[in-house]
Order: C-alpha cells, then structure tokens, then sequence
C-alpha cells in the first residue's frame, strides 16, 4: 500500500539537519549503438556494462549553528529510512555531497537550504524492502 514521505529520515555522519524533503534522483544506464553502416530503419542499440546510481537531494532548515556540509571529500555512509511498520525499507550505499544551496534571507520566510548527494556506486546503493 503505498504511504507519505513523513516519518523518512536520513543518517550521514555529520549531517543533523530538521529535514523537510528528500527527492532521490533516477538511477539511469546508458544505450550503445550497434549499428553498421549496413544497419536500415532504426539505430540498433544494447546496455551497456555499467549503471549510474543516481543522486538524491535534501532540503532542510537551515540553522547557522550546525556543522557545514563538506563538498566532495571521501564517500560516507548514507542510509535513507522510508516511512514503514516493522522494518522500514532502506536505500544505502556510499555517497558524496556534490551540490550544497545555503539558504535565500527574506523577511517572513524560512532558511531553506539544500544539498544533492551523489552515490559513488562503491558500496551500493542497495534497496531494502519493508519487512513487516
């Protein structure tokens, strides 16, 4: 049955931030085309070899007082924790932070900041189906 993203957390080693979203990316893989200059119609193609794991996008309240987000550096453990009865599903692997957005200052609004990580395909990232 499908569910609410409320009650979804993240856990990256310094990374505590009051999240309000987190948008995961597509996992995506790329044609090669096999055609000959022989080939009529239509371009002929397979998959190729590898996959690229995707990215995924947080947006959080901004406070001045938490740790900075590091750009690049080395991968750190990442879990995503979907929303679930029993045991949640999880997506996990190793990830880098490859974009960070600090908050817009306006009078009347939020700080709302961002930051994209992308999955070095290292250690994942693998899904973990909800057990009940």
């Amino acid at each position: 049955m499908a569910d609410t993203g409320n009650g979804a957390t993240l856990t990256r080693t310094g990374f505590v931030v009051d999240i309000r979203s987190i948008t995961i990316g597509n996992q995506t893989i790329d044609l090669l085309d096999t055609s000959l200059i022989s080939t009529t119609g239509f371009m002929e193609k397979i998959s190729a070899d590898l996959a690229d794991a995707g990215s995924f996008t947080v947006e959080y309240l901004f406070d001045a007082t938490d740790a900075d987000v590091t750009l690049g550096g080395a991968a750190v453990s990442t879990t995503i924790t979907f929303p679930g009865t029993g045991t949640p599903a999880t997506l996990a692997g190793t990830a880098i932070c490859t974009d960070k957005k600090f908050p817009d200052l306006q009078n009347n609004e939020l700080q709302v900041a961002s930051a994209t990580f992308t999955w070095d395909g290292v250690t994942g990232p693998t899904f973990t189906a909800q057990t009940a």
